[in-house]
């Protein structure tokens, strides 16, 4: 049973590692990067549910949901958009974890017993420096309705912050 029980940390690990390097490469034809214009077609959408929001520095819009056990998540709407095939995809992503030690097998394992039981999006792991994060990440068209954006923002949000909830002390993100 340890030999099943360590096959699947591997397992894990690796699957979760294999994110990191193909998740960059896996669209092509992406729109201009840091210190991008903020989309407009995003602002729109989110002013016509009513949603408060900033932009960052990388033209990026986020927003904070509020929960009714009082816990906050960011998400961010990404300017940036790809290109697959026919399709313009933007992403919709929250943190769920970070550290700045090595992420434990558990945490990784969590995050993908997480992925099997969603219908939209999937944590990835992002790293920046010393930094990695695990982020819920969703996938939409670029040219969404308000609606969707909408529901996409409040789903991923509430993702997120339940794997926060589970492993990360307090209301960080």
């Amino acid at each position: 049973m340890k030999l099943a029980t360590r096959a699947l940390k591997v397992a894990a690990f690796c699957v979760v590692m294999s994110m990191v390097f193909v998740s960059g490469n896996a669209q092509i034809g992406g729109k201009s990067g840091s210190g991008q214009e903020p989309d407009k077609r995003i602002e729109k959408l989110l002013k016509a549910k009513d949603f408060k929001f900033t932009i960052s520095n990388s033209g990026n819009y986020q927003v904070i949901c509020k929960f009714d056990d009082d816990r906050t998540q960011l998400v961010t709407i990404r300017s940036k958009t790809y290109q697959l095939h026919h399709m313009e995809i933007r992403e919709v992503d929250s943190k769920g974890y970070q550290t700045d030690d090595d992420l434990s097998s558990d945490v990784m394992i969590a995050a993908l017993k997480k992925n099997a039981g969603v219908k939209l999006g999937a944590f990835q792991l992002i790293e920046s420096g010393d930094t990695k994060a695990l982020l819920f990440n969703a996938q939409i068209a670029a040219d969404t309705d308000a609606e969707t954006l909408y529901r996409t923002i409040f789903a991923i949000a509430k993702t997120a912050d339940e794997f926060e909830l589970e492993w990360v002390s307090g209301d960080d993100y």
